[in-house]
């Protein structure tokens, strides 16, 4: 838009100022269109066809001018008159006697009597206001028997047609040229002025809510789309009385504008439609000079929560299912038609169940088939958290509660989970202030975040597990009786795996061919015998400790496992549940000398096992070729070397 040629336009009824227009050397950024009109009169339809063309200012002798303003919207330049233009034209017109007759625009020109004096001459001043009054000026003049008329092309032609010898007020070249880069620079700030004009309503018609100002007497200067649609306007203005039909909504936006004071969120309805309104007075100057009034739909307002609640819960989804559990057993087919049956409902559930056997699926998987599976899920362990922690990430803070905080402050897990589930592992570890806070949210459905003051209506459905009876920890005193009466709505109990020992053959089947495609290795094979000993095992540790002994075995083991391997492996399941020896007494001397003696030195013979089986990328039966000893005798230096404590 700034590249293009600026639009000029010329209209007067002087032929002077044409010629003087192809004397002058016009700027190349300047496209320029003039006519010459026969009067004062028709110089308004040429300047309304310059309009129409897209004319961006006219210039015009100061008559002319004035005319077109009355008519047009573009900028009107006057053409300079000069006291130097006025005395060329005098000294012409005493050449044809001592009376001069000066018609002059909408008022006398003063200073009149010094030129009066200087030329010896006398000077008849006439002021006109239009083409009339001019030419009955004109006609006066001729009875007071003068020499000589002074004016513009319209006067001038008409003076010669009377008899009447007349003399033209000629505009000089420099006069003109300079009128020209006015009406350039007039141009180039109407463009910018367009331009931020253009800027300000796209940004106000792109607002989502609907926005009206107006100024100190009600009166309308700007309302956006939005806003025209909510109050019923057609009109295409944007400025304007255009309330005048919501007599009690201008009264209301009068009476807070004369108060002063801004009201924010205010509810209100509008055409059985709810919105969130805040009017904001304009102080300019210490002066009330009007009002900025916004209308949000409040149906907007609780969507765009519910996706700025998503968009801070990204990535909080369930990863496991009801597929992920392996079992044939009727004890587990109870409880999965269990877990079907309450994931169909929205009421609390506590899960119980030793450590290891799978509470984290069981929440993940009543999500899945809930009706909520499409909102975020959040999972917490309470008991991993220190307690000033737990409470910040279950409830949130805002800026400046604590030492550390955030800037912005930080949403809590609550509030990510709004809409969706939060699973509390370990619940039984919560300190009494956050049972406290967590029985009022499950009680009021709304959370305040720490060093806050509103509360966060939240819409989460509460799973929590505990790996000991909660009701004994009542009993100690640990825990709050109605917290647990809160919780313990539906109860899912799962099963440990020493009473459900018929799921433990397909278990290791499942999980060797899971565990070996993890670590790309082919599966391991192993005898019945084995299977038969795992079952004699009580398993603390349930299909977590099931899952660990089966990854040792694919990663020590290859192809089919021995049975001397199996039995060492085994023989480390009894270990581990061995009480460990006192550990000795720390004997006095520098703290960094026993750090570094507490240290081992690796003894070359296990490095040397090491770098070969990092060779052989851990096949038991490769590095045993590559060293020259048997499989039997390089397993017995590896758990020789596991047991002085060198992790081979």
């Amino acid at each position: 838009m700034r590249d293009k040629k600026y639009k000029i336009g010329m209209v007067s009824t002087s032929n002077s100022v044409f010629e003087s227009l192809e004397r002058i050397d016009v700027d190349d950024t300047i496209e320029l269109e003039y006519h010459c009109a026969k009067n004062l009169e028709m110089s308004v339809p040429w300047g309304v066809e310059m309009e129409k063309k897209g004319v961006e200012v006219i210039i015009g002798r100061r008559a002319t001018a004035s005319l077109l303003r009355k008519k047009l919207t573009i900028p009107i330049l006057s053409l300079p008159v000069t006291s130097l233009d006025v005395l060329r034209c005098i000294k012409e017109a005493t050449q044809y006697g001592k009376r001069i007759f000066l018609p002059s625009y909408m008022g006398l020109i003063e200073g009149i009597e010094t030129i009066e004096e200087l030329f010896g001459i006398e000077i008849i001043q006439q002021v006109y206001y239009d083409q009339d009054t001019l030419l009955d000026g004109l006609s006066q003049a001729r009875t007071l028997n003068i020499d000589a008329v002074m004016g513009g092309g319209m006067m001038i032609r008409r003076a010669q047609k009377m008899g009447i010898p007349a003399v033209e007020i000629v505009i000089s070249d420099d006069s003109i040229s300079s009128i020209l880069e006015d009406a350039k620079s007039v141009a180039q700030s109407k463009r910018e002025e367009l331009e931020n004009a253009m800027h300000y309503r796209y940004i106000v018609d792109s607002a989502s809510d609907g926005i009206i100002s107006i100024d100190d007497t009600g009166y309308v200067t700007t309302i956006n789309n939005v806003a025209k649609k909510l109050f019923g306007i057609q009109s295409e203005s944007v400025e304007g009385d255009l309330l005048k039909n919501r007599a009690a909504k201008k009264k209301k936006m009068l009476g807070i504008l004369k108060k002063g004071s801004p009201r924010v969120d205010e509810l209100e309805r509008i055409d059985n439609k709810y919105y969130l309104a805040n009017y904001t007075p304009i102080e300019i100057s210490s002066r009330i000079t009007g009002m900025v009034t916004t209308f949000r739909n409040a149906t907007h307002v609780m969507k765009a929560e519910k996706k700025l609640r998503r968009s801070y819960a990204k990535g909080l989804v369930a990863k496991y299912s009801l597929n992920d559990l392996t079992y044939i057993s009727s004890v587990m087919h109870s409880l999965v038609t269990r877990v079907n049956q309450f994931a169909a409902t929205d009421s609390t559930i506590l899960i119980s169940g030793e450590t290891g056997t799978g509470k984290e699926i069981i929440a993940q998987s009543i999500h899945r088939l809930s009706p909520r599976k499409r909102g975020p899920f959040v999972s917490i362990n309470c008991g991993a958290l220190p307690k000033n922690l737990l409470e910040s990430e279950l409830f949130g803070y805002e800026e400046g509660a604590f030492t550390g905080s955030r800037r912005g402050g930080k949403p809590g897990l609550f509030e990510l989970a709004h809409t969706g589930t939060i699973f509390l592992d370990e619940i039984a570890s919560t300190p009494p202030t956050v049972q406290t806070r967590l029985l009022r949210v499950l009680q009021e459905k709304e959370v305040m975040r720490i060093g806050g003051d509103e509360l966060f209506p939240v819409d989460v459905r509460v799973l929590a597990a505990a790996n000991k009876p909660l009701l004994a920890e009542v009993r100690a005193g640990r825990f709050r009786e109605d917290l647990l009466y809160r919780l313990d709505v539906l109860k899912i109990a799962i099963p440990p795996l020493h009473k459900r020992l018929e799921d433990l053959p397909i278990l290791v089947e499942s999980l060797l061919v899971r565990i070996a495609r993890e670590h790309k290795k082919e599966p391991v094979k192993l005898m019945q015998h084995h299977i038969d000993a795992l079952m004699d095992y009580h398993w603390p540790g349930n299909v977590r400790q099931l899952e660990n002994f089966i990854q040792r075995l694919t990663l020590l083991c290859d192809d089919k496992v021995e049975d001397e391997d199996f039995k060492s492996l085994l023989e480390e399941l009894t270990t581990d549940e061995e009480p460990s020896e006192e550990p000795p007494k720390r004997e006095s001397g520098d703290t960094r000398t026993q750090e570094a003696k507490a240290v081992p030195h690796i003894p070359e013979e296990f490095a040397e096992i090491e770098r070969v089986l990092q060779e052989a990328k851990y096949s038991k039966a490769r590095a045993a070729e590559m060293l020259g000893i048997s499989r039997s005798t390089l397993w017995r230096k590896i758990r020789t070397a596991q047991k002085a404590g060198f992790l081979l």
